[in-house]
């Protein structure tokens, strides 16, 4: 793992938040975290970004649903980012001419895991913890957040069975800072998940992926952005979801091939149809915002 890395240019200026924002969003806790992304294959890197009392030291475990991996936990020194670079975007600020608020968390890369080839792929969760005296306010607020991730196989690697876990969903869910962010047609998906930082449906998605073996892993968001082929395997399973348009025709299109579509929602034909679409946050990165369609 490495510490800190340059921030990603902002192609776009910094919209003044609106009047009357909370700045201190979640403030109740003392350690929040969000990955760049939801996945990354074996042998390339998750970019996480954490806030933390200023200087605080932090530390982060890794740890795999199911079948553990050896993951020795490393220490950093952390930074306060949530008061400086929470925005909440004018309508005419949003990417895309989406035109509805947004809340966007500019927080810096804290830390960059390199993910050993050696990982299998799978569901992960990143537990960031920071230390602080057992008597201070700091100790009553949340010392430690949760970020799940997800480890893609290589290419061809040959898995028969492609598990698509619903991170779709998740930040369609996601009542972070507040519940009314759930009402916005646009939600960013830099922000960290509410609470301890899992997903609200994730213990019962984490329970029902634990016992599979021999099988790759995806999320939905790797679904729309191509990084996966559901058509080059034999089974794919899904899980409730929010679906796009490209998830939508990927999915059709492995049916037509001969792939069985299925899982918890049943055949291809109880695949709802498409009611979310994605489009790149402020600084420009790749579908980062969730729109309502």
């Amino acid at each position: 793992m490495k510490t800190r890395r340059t921030a990603l240019p902002l192609p776009l200026a910094l919209p003044t938040p609106l009047s009357g924002a909370r700045r201190r969003a979640g403030a109740l806790r003392a350690v929040q975290a969000y990955a760049s992304a939801p996945s990354a294959p074996a042998g390339g890197t998750v970019e996480f970004r954490v806030s933390v009392p200023s200087r605080a030291a932090c530390t982060v475990a890794v740890r795999r649903i199911g079948t553990p991996v050896p993951t020795p936990p490393v220490r950093f020194a952390g930074q306060d980012q949530d008061g400086a670079s929470v925005a909440w975007l004018p309508a005419d600020a949003v990417a895309d001419g989406v035109g509805v608020p947004l809340t966007w968390c500019d927080w810096d890369p804290s830390l960059l895991l390199d993910i050993p080839e050696s990982w299998p792929p799978g569901l992960y969760v990143a537990r960031f913890s920071v230390e602080a005296p057992l008597l201070s306010m700091v100790a009553l607020r949340g010392r430690s957040a949760y970020v799940p991730f997800v480890v893609r196989a290589p290419l061809a690697a040959g898995f028969p069975t492609l598990v698509v876990l619903p991170f779709a969903a998740y930040a369609a869910a996601n009542p972070w800072p507040t519940a009314e962010v759930r009402r916005a047609r646009a939600v960013s998906l830099d922000r960290p998940f509410a609470g301890d930082g899992l997903p609200g449906a994730f213990a019962a998605d984490a329970a029902f992926v634990e016992p599979l073996v021999d099988t790759d892993f995806a999320t939905s968001l790797d679904l729309h952005a191509g990084f996966v082929d559901p058509g080059a395997y034999r089974r794919i399973l899904l899980m409730t979801d929010a679906w796009s348009p490209r998830m939508r025709a990927a999915l059709d299109r492995a049916a037509l091939g001969g792939t069985d579509v299925g899982g918890l929602v049943g055949g291809i034909e109880q695949v709802p149809a498409a009611s979310v679409d994605f489009t790149a946050g402020p600084d420009g990165r790749y579908n980062r915002v969730l729109i309502r369609r």
